[in-house]
């Protein structure tokens, strides 16, 4: 049977990692850029107009897997 300073121990591991996910996953998407991703190409106006490299920036966080990866954090802390 466990001892009620083991059980007090573990739930304070699990309080303070629940807490660092959440907070980064709050950070996350508080971030614009990195939930938007964007491709551009660029045409000249005319025949001897300046010609542009295509651009493009792919999406790095994607909201609904922040979301359960909070989702599982706070289920392991209940």
């Amino acid at each position: 049977m466990s001892k009620l300073n083991q059980i007090i121990a573990i739930e304070k591991g699990t309080k303070s990692r629940t807490l660092a996910e959440l907070t980064q996953a709050y950070h996350d998407l508080q971030k614009a850029p990195l939930l938007s991703g964007i491709a551009r190409t660029y045409k000249p106006k005319d025949d001897e107009g300046e010609v542009l490299p295509p651009e493009s920036t792919k999406v790095q966080v994607r909201a609904d897997e922040v979301i359960s990866r909070a989702v599982e954090a706070v289920t392991k802390l209940w």
